[in-house]
């Protein structure tokens, strides 16, 4: 954020403090007041990243969230909005991607002060080890998550889920057995490998151009509770709680103090698109509903059904033709290629990841 603009929105902010205040009692009379979703990547000193944020930064919001809202974990938020009536501010601390530095501060800060939190990782790269991608490109290799770490996590009370098996942008994949495996294979993965029920998986990006309506219907028959984006938004009561919008927990001190105090103009914006969403995802999981097989998938349900360390220990050649969203496009625009879908039905599954047995015996 450039410093005008910064300067702007810090003026905007005080100004409009008095309508903020006002339009907050209305809503708490009216049993209207939205829920909000934070979401972090990367907590780490060395702030390399936009999706870094410093462990003195998310210290100082972890403090000011205890003064001024209810910090519940998803599952209370998501109950909450679906009585249609919430007098309270709720919000909801969760993670995207899953770095090992936030094992350093950030999380046992969490877990000090009993504060629930929803850890969403990409599996396969907490099984390799490997760093993610975007880090890569910018010439940076964070050590993601162990397996070790996540459980370590798990049995200290913390929310586990799934933000796809590799990262990909869900949106530019062509391939059903590919778009199965992010969301239904990494929540069978993540259930096996940490021993608790999945009950959310976060989208890659979590725009709506990275979230396809057949990835949510593939989410709600796979029995996940909810979904969450990334594109900003509030919960509001009575909106369908399936689809949980998350702001971004900035470095910007202030521009998180803009988001926990919900402006007029913000919540009459968020307000039409919940309703125009909601509209949308409730045709969306009605289909699902009356839909037996959504998608045929043979090769990666007879993989399901073996035992849960050797089915995982499976991977696809999809990882190396179909894992990266601009190979997946140009596969799917290049005719010499043929058709993605008819490729993807030829496609065996091979055993060439390392076996997971040795992960399962731990801890």
């Amino acid at each position: 954020m450039c410093w005008w603009t910064y300067l702007l929105l810090g003026v905007y902010y005080r100004i409009s403090l008095p309508l903020r205040w006002w339009f907050f009692r209305k809503a708490v009379r009216s049993g209207r007041v939205p829920a909000i979703i934070l979401f972090y990547h990367r907590v780490a000193d060395d702030c390399a990243t936009p999706w870094t944020i410093s462990n003195r930064m998310f210290r100082r919001q972890v403090q000011g969230l205890c003064r001024r809202v209810e910090l519940v974990s998803l599952n209370e938020l998501q109950r909450q909005l679906s009585e249609r009536n919430n007098r309270r501010l709720l919000c909801a601390i969760t993670f995207d991607d899953g770095y090992a530095e936030n094992c350093q501060q950030a999380i046992p800060l969490l877990l000090e002060r009993r504060i629930p939190f929803t850890y969403f990782v990409t599996v396969g790269n907490i099984l390799s080890g490997k760093p993610f991608e975007h880090d890569l490109k910018c010439g940076l290799s964070p050590r993601p998550n162990s397996l070790e770490e996540i459980r370590w996590m798990a049995a200290a009370g913390a929310q586990i889920g799934p933000h796809g098996w590799n990262h990909v942008d869900l949106g530019s994949l062509r391939c059903s057995k590919a778009l199965h495996r992010e969301v239904v294979a990494s929540k069978e993965a993540l259930a096996s490998l940490v021993g608790q029920p999945i009950d959310y998986f976060a989208f890659p990006y979590g725009y709506p151009r990275n979230i396809p309506p057949e990835a949510i219907r593939l989410a709600k028959s796979a029995g996940y509770r909810g979904i969450c984006s990334a594109y900003g938004g509030y919960n509001f009561p009575g909106d369908d709680p399936f689809h949980l919008k998350r702001y971004h927990g900035d470095h910007s001190f202030l521009l998180y103090r803009h988001r926990l105090r919900p402006d007029w103009l913000k919540l009459c914006r968020s307000n039409r698109s919940s309703v125009e969403e909601t509209k949308e995802l409730a045709g969306l999981v009605g289909e699902c509903a009356r839909t037996n097989a959504l998608i045929s998938i043979p090769a990666t349900e007879a993989l399901a059904s073996r035992p849960a360390t050797e089915a995982f220990a499976a991977t696809t050649v999809l990882d190396k033709e179909f894992s990266d969203p601009e190979t997946a496009e140009a596969a799917a625009a290049t005719p010499q290629k043929g058709n993605i879908n008819a490729a993807c039905d030829s496609l065996v599954l091979e055993e060439t990841a390392p076996s997971l047995a040795g992960f399962a015996s731990r801890g």
